[in-house]
């Protein structure tokens, strides 16, 4: 047990930039994630449009149908 915590202790102090976060790094995460959730909104914006298109549809078609079986 010792010889790991000495050899995580070696490990940390020789490889410093390994534990570090860079501001930089973490602006582009963050601008990488709001461009995502921008394209998310609209592609859930066009998916509640073609869903309304859809939903019209069907109900042209179940009329369409309604009067077919009428003739």
């Amino acid at each position: 047990m010792r010889r790991l915590v000495i050899l995580f202790l070696l490990c940390f102090f020789l490889f410093p930039p390994l534990f570090y976060v860079r501001a930089d790094e973490l602006d582009d995460v963050t601008h990488k994630l709001e461009d995502l959730k921008k394209l998310f909104s609209d592609i859930k914006t066009a998916t509640d449009t073609n869903q309304a298109t859809l939903d019209s549809l069907n109900r042209q078609l179940n009329q369409i149908k309604a009067k077919v079986a009428d003739l």
